[in-house]
């Protein structure tokens, strides 16, 4: 059973509805937003963008304190004055009344694909990476979010992420999701229970 809306993705819907980029929920929300519950607590709210549309983003927010981390792991809490940004760059968005707080991820694109990873390459048709989930939000697909949490260090709240939303995985996006993780790591923690639900269902 579908939980309504929580109010935190709520604000952000309706604040970027004004937004004349595409946008697309991601990251822990985005988790949620497929199983129709929330799973966990978030402190922010993470978005997808694609980075031709950072400029736009910049003009959009103008009241807001905007930090851009470039690199990404880059800690500091200067205000970001518009420079031309580069992917894995992301923008932490504070609302001038420090109650509210969004994270903008960006991608490339190359016509209609979504570019996630540029060695080795990997790249998914737009069509397919972005869809509409049970709270009625573009959404990343389950999939392509847990690949994102699964290519580097696993964090806490990725083990967690992964173990709420590989039982709604679908046999393909299971298999993509295999196939995907195990080219950047043969041995990922992730590939055994992939596959041994797989091999469970084919056998059922």
């Amino acid at each position: 059973m579908t939980e309504p809306t929580p109010a935190a993705v709520t604000r952000a819907a309706e604040l970027l509805d004004g937004l004349t980029s595409s946008w697309y929920l991601i990251g822990g929300w985005a988790v949620d937003s497929w199983l129709g519950r929330q799973s966990r607590e978030h402190p922010d709210v993470d978005i997808g963008l694609l980075i031709e549309d950072q400029a736009n983003l910049f003009d959009f927010l103008p009241d807001w304190h905007l930090v851009a981390h470039d690199p990404p792991e880059q800690s500091h809490d200067d205000r970001w004055d518009g420079r031309s940004l580069e992917v894995a760059a992301h923008v932490h968005a504070r609302h001038p009344d420090r109650t509210f707080e969004l994270d903008f991820n960006f991608n490339e694109r190359a016509g209609d694909r979504l570019l996630l990873n540029q060695d080795p390459l990997l790249s998914v048709a737009i069509e397919d990476a972005i869809r509409e989930s049970p709270w009625s939000l573009p959404t990343l697909s389950p999939e392509i979010v847990l690949w994102h949490k699964g290519r580097d260090e696993i964090r806490e709240r990725d083990q967690l992420d992964f173990e709420a939303l590989e039982p709604v995985l679908d046999y393909r996006q299971r298999r993509w999701l295999a196939a995907s993780l195990s080219v950047l790591d043969r041995q990922h923690p992730w590939l055994p229970r992939l596959t041994r639900t797989d091999q469970k269902r084919l056998v059922g």
